[in-house]
């Protein structure tokens, strides 16, 4: 289901990609990448059935970094 609500412009995540992921079973890590740069910043994501989906709390900690 998409979602209805933009909770962040996006301005500010358009130049930012996901890099080298780091894999564990059901668990994944993905590094940040913002204009090119690869960042200490990562974001997580669980497996969920098929479908991997963004663990958004992991994400809280960078909300008060400018990237």
């Amino acid at each position: 289901m998409p979602l209805k609500k933009v909770w962040w412009a996006k301005s500010s995540v358009k130049n930012i990609e996901i890099g080298d992921v780091e894999m564990d079973g059901t668990l994944a890590k993905g590094y940040m990448i913002s204009y090119g740069e690869q960042s200490p910043l990562f974001s997580e994501f669980n497996k969920e059935a098929t479908k991997w989906k963004l663990d958004l709390t992991s994400i809280f900690p960078m909300s008060f970094l400018r990237l």
